[in-house]
C-alpha cells in the first residue's frame, strides 16, 4: 500500500493476530469510501468500498468551498475488536467492516453492517470508534454523533439482541444507547 496526495494517510491500527491494517482516503482529506483499512502494507492490499459513499466526494467539500479543505467522508481513525470487525464512521453512517482472514468484506454474512446515526448539521461524527464489553457483557462500540449538543451513540457490535425493541427517535435499531456529552455542566444544551 502506498499513501501518496492523492491516496493520503489517514490512520492506522493492528488486529488481535498482529496483521497491521492502515486507513487511506481516496482523495487528499479525507476516505470517499473506496479504500478503506488495508491488510499489512507491507506485504499486500486489500481494498474494499463500503455502501453509502454515493455522494462521500460532493459531501467531502464544502466547508471551504471546492479546492478547500474538505468534510472528508472517513476522518477518524478507527478500532479494531478481537474477532477481526473493524469499526469505522463516515459522515452520517458508522460501519462494521470484516477482516475474513483473506480479505476485507462488507457482506452482511460475514457480519459486517452500516448504520446511521443522526447527524443534524450535516458535519459528521468527531470521535473515533471505541469498543465497549468484553467477554459476557454487552459487546458495543461508541461514537459521539453529529448533532449541536452531541450525544454518545453507542451502537450493538455483533447481534443484536432479539428482545431489543429499539429507542424512540434513534435512526437504527442497531443503537443500544444514547447520552446528551455535557461536560460536566448539566445545563449544557448546545
Amino acid at each position: 500500500m502506498v499513501c501518496d496526495s492523492i491516496h493520503g494517510f489517514v490512520s492506522m491500527s493492528i488486529n488481535w493476530r498482529s496483521i497491521v491494517l492502515a486507513l487511506c482516503c481516496g482523495l487528499a482529506g479525507g476516505s470517499h469510501g473506496q479504500n478503506l483499512p488495508q491488510r499489512n502494507p507491507f506485504l499486500a492490499d486489500s481494498h474494499c468500498g463500503m455502501g453509502h459513499c454515493d455522494s462521500a466526494q460532493q459531501n467531502s467539500i464544502g466547508l471551504a468551498g471546492p479546492g478547500g479543505p474538505g468534510k472528508g467522508w472517513i476522518r477518524n481513525g478507527f478500532a479494531v475488536d478481537s474477532d477481526n470487525g473493524i469499526y469505522l464512521v463516515s459522515q452520517d453512517y458508522l460501519h462494521k467492516v470484516v477482516w475474513t482472514g483473506e480479505g476485507l468484506s462488507v457482506d452482511e454474512a460475514d457480519g459486517a453492517w452500516s448504520e446511521p446515526y443522526i447527524n443534524e448539521d450535516d458535519i459528521g461524527s468527531g470521535s473515533t470508534p471505541s469498543l465497549m464489553g468484553f467477554g459476557e457483557e454487552d459487546a458495543l462500540v461508541v461514537i459521539t454523533d453529529g448533532q449541536r449538543q452531541m450525544r454518545l451513540t453507542a451502537f450493538w457490535r455483533n447481534a443484536i439482541p432479539e428482545d431489543w425493541q429499539g429507542l424512540a427517535g434513534a435512526p437504527s435499531r442497531r443503537i443500544a444507547g444514547l447520552a446528551p456529552v455535557t461536560m460536566g455542566d448539566p445545563e449544557l444544551t448546545e
